[in-house]
């Protein structure tokens, strides 16, 4: 059959991307909550309405703002690639990753073909390994593979171009 270096077929949860992304990009924003409330705490100490108002943030507003962060994360067109069960193979030029349906033995919905020209960085952090991608006609960003399914010897840094 083939003879490159395969993970086997794996899924991701959509929760573990929808964490990826918002670890890279909500980073960046999470002082405005924390300044907001300590304004109304400060305020509070003259007005006892204040600290209403920061409850009413804490428990009502950021949890709104998560949650429709995390819908709109999770309800890219991307997504549709990501969550279906996929195999990636490792080639002395690329990679290729097939995705595939979500019935058993369900045969290929699509294949991503990536050169080392398609691939910015990549990054392990706990039990996954990122791979940054370049634009594609899947407009996936970056990919996630579990770190137990990588077979032995496959070096990231061989892969991308500097």
């Amino acid at each position: 059959m083939n003879s490159c270096p395969s993970t086997g077929q794996f899924s991701v949860a959509a929760s573990v991307y929808v964490r990826a992304v918002a670890r890279r990009r909500l980073w960046g924003v999470v002082w405005l909550p924390c300044l907001l409330l300590a304004a109304a705490a400060i305020a509070g100490c003259f007005d006892s309405r204040f600290w209403f108002l920061g409850l009413l943030l804490l428990f009502i507003i950021y949890p709104m703002a998560l949650s429709l962060t995390w819908l709109s994360l999770a309800a890219r067109p991307a997504m549709r690639w990501l969550l279906r069960p996929q195999e990636v193979s490792f080639h002395p030029d690329g990679i290729t990753v097939d995705f595939y349906g979500y019935e058993e033995d369900a045969p290929t919905a699509g294949t991503l073909r990536l050169t080392s020209d398609d691939i910015r960085e990549t990054e392990q952090s706990g039990k996954y390994v990122t791979l940054f991608l370049n634009q594609n006609k899947f407009d996936i960003d970056f990919l996630l593979i579990p770190a137990e399914n990588l077979p032995q010897g496959v070096n990231f840094s061989e892969l991308i171009k500097e």
